[in-house]
């Protein structure tokens, strides 16, 4: 839950005009998107589906299509409105934001050895609430979870394979995140250019 002291910096300091919130409806129902004045709240409109994920690259690759959406709404915002400041959020802020934030900056042309390493420095903003993201994603609060279990760690984890094994992966299916970005959120290559340009620290 976000305090009135980071509201008032979201909005007066930074300058945020957008929030994209990655979560699921049921995320939502116990902590609902603050109201902030004056900046637009877009939400995935998405109810969780029950799958099973055998690997962190499976369920990254759920939210491509999961997301796909709310994922083209933000290219659209960076498209469309380049000098507004925007926040993207999920609940633990590495998996759905991650991997936004990695197609984000493949689009900008960043490179790749930045995304991998901006990926695992999330471990050092989730590290204070580990325990309550690790219960969270267990399920329940955290009284009966083991927090000995590999998978969990794993899942709870941001290690650099993960970002570099998705990237791989997108390269074998989309033939790039540009790929990606114009086949399944269907953007245009002219539309993409000025997304990249728009990316650029002199246009920021």
């Amino acid at each position: 839950m976000i305090s009135d002291a980071g509201k008032k910096e979201l909005v007066d300091v930074l300058g945020i005009r957008a929030i994209f919130d990655f979560r699921f409806n049921q995320e939502r129902e116990s902590e609902p998107e603050p109201i902030l004045q004056g900046v637009a709240s877009i939400l995935t409109e998405q109810d969780e589906e029950d799958a099973e994920w055998t690997s962190l690259i499976d369920m990254y690759f759920s939210f491509l299509e999961t997301h796909k959406s709310i994922y083209r709404k933000v290219f659209l915002h960076i498209l469309n409105n380049p000098k507004w400041p925007f926040l993207v959020h999920c609940t633990a802020g590495k998996d759905r934001t991650g991997v936004a934030v990695a197609l984000i900056q493949s689009i900008a042309g960043v490179p790749r050895e930045d995304i991998v390493y901006e990926y695992t420095l999330t471990r050092i903003g989730i590290e204070p609430v580990r325990d309550l993201l690790q219960a969270k994603l267990a399920g329940g609060d955290g009284s009966e979870v083991d927090w000995d279990n590999e998978n969990l760690k794993t899942i709870a984890g941001c290690i650099a394979e993960t970002m570099e094994v998705f990237l791989d992966k997108m390269q074998e299916r989309f033939g790039s995140v540009h790929g990606y970005v114009k086949t399944e959120l269907g953007f245009t290559d002219k539309e993409i250019e000025v997304i990249r340009q728009n990316l650029q620290p002199e246009n920021l």
